[in-house]
C-alpha cells in the first residue's frame, strides 16, 4: 500500500462526518448559546384516525415526538394536523379556523370530540 492513499480515505470520512454537523438551539429557553453535534433521528408521529390507537395513546406518542424532536409549538401543530386522518381529520374542516389555529385549542377539540365517543 501507498502512504499516498490513507490521508484521501482520512480526507473522505472527515468530510463526510462533518456534512452531519448541525446547530440546534439548546433545551433551556434561557440559555440561548447553540450546541454543535451530530443530527439525531427523527421520530415521525403516527397517523390518527379517531379510532386506532386510542386518543391518549397517540397524544402520549405524539408529545413523546414533540419533545424528543424539540418541536416549538408551531412545529408540533403543524404535525399534530398532518397526523390527523379520516374522521379525527374532519374537524379540521369543519371548525372555523381559530378553533384549529392553536396546538392547546386543536388538543381541546380532539379531546372533547374524541373522548365522548367513548
Amino acid at each position: 500500500m501507498k502512504a499516498g492513499k490513507f490521508p484521501q480515505v482520512s480526507h473522505r470520512r472527515h468530510h463526510r462526518e462533518k456534512s452531519v454537523e448541525t446547530c440546534c438551539e439548546s433545551e433551556s429557553d434561557t440559555d440561548k448559546q447553540h450546541t454543535f453535534g451530530r443530527r439525531r433521528s427523527f421520530i415521525g408521529p403516527d397517523r390518527f384516525d379517531g379510532v386506532t390507537p386510542s386518543f391518549a395513546t397517540f397524544k402520549a406518542h405524539f408529545e413523546n415526538a414533540a419533545q424528543f424532536n424539540r418541536w416549538r409549538e408551531k412545529e408540533q401543530l403543524a404535525h399534530l394536523k398532518a397526523s390527523l386522518v379520516g374522521a379525527a381529520s374532519q374537524c379540521l374542516w369543519d371548525q372555523s379556523p381559530e378553533c384549529v389555529s392553536a396546538l392547546d385549542k386543536l388538543w381541546k377539540l380532539l379531546s372533547d370530540r374524541l373522548l365522548d365517543k367513548i
